[in-house]
């Protein structure tokens, strides 16, 4: 029998099975001779993706690289966090006196992470200027305070006890603190203006 001819069949009709043709690979750039490219200020990226100079300046460096032999989560003996920060065992035992370190004990040795690092730096820095870990309390007394302020924000969050609340807990609060951040260092540089204008 002739094959219909009308559009009804045409339409009921199953459809064609169609395979696609591999695609080229795409050709690889060819690399440009040195110093025949410069970004001009309006670009944002450059051709491999990587950052160049925007309109409104150069774009934001990368963050620094780890210190060598300290990692994230890195328990750092006390011998270990003096070489690291450039503190001596002295002023160390000063920090943990007046709280700024809390070493953790573990098989009878104490041990300390990448905050007591920081914290041990940010000492050395001050001690270039005269400064002892016994002036650094208040810089101690002002975080407790603060964490309690934050606390009292997500502690709701925290007593849910399902991942999703304790999730927003933590956003909650690293926000709150960079808030903080921000808002104490606007009304320090404020404070310190108007000494120095004086």
């Amino acid at each position: 029998a002739p094959a219909p001819s009308s559009g009804r069949a045409r339409r009921h009709a199953p459809a064609a099975t169609y395979a696609a043709p591999p695609a080229d690979p795409a050709p690889a750039p060819t690399p440009e001779p040195a110093g025949d490219h410069r970004p001009s200020p309006g670009d944002a990226v450059g051709a491999n993706g990587a950052p160049t100079l925007g309109r409104d300046g150069p774009a934001a460096p990368p963050p620094p690289a780890p210190t060598p032999g300290v990692a994230d989560g890195a328990s750092l003996t006390v011998e270990e966090l003096a070489a690291a920060s450039g503190l001596d065992s002295a002023a160390l035992r000063q920090l943990c006196e007046f709280g700024l370190l809390a070493p953790a004990t573990v098989a009878g040795g104490e041990y300390f992470d990448e905050q007591a690092l920081a914290v041990a730096r940010a000492a050395g820095r001050f001690a270039q200027f005269g400064i002892e870990p016994r002036h650094l309390r208040l810089y101690k007394n002002a975080a407790e305070r603060e964490a309690g302020f934050i606390e009292q924000v997500v502690v709701p969050l925290v007593r849910q006890r399902n991942p999703e609340a304790r999730a927003r807990a933590g956003e909650t609060a690293d926000e709150l603190s960079r808030l903080g951040q921000q808002l104490r260092g606007a009304l320090l540089r404020r404070l310190l203006d108007d000494l120095l204008r004086g």
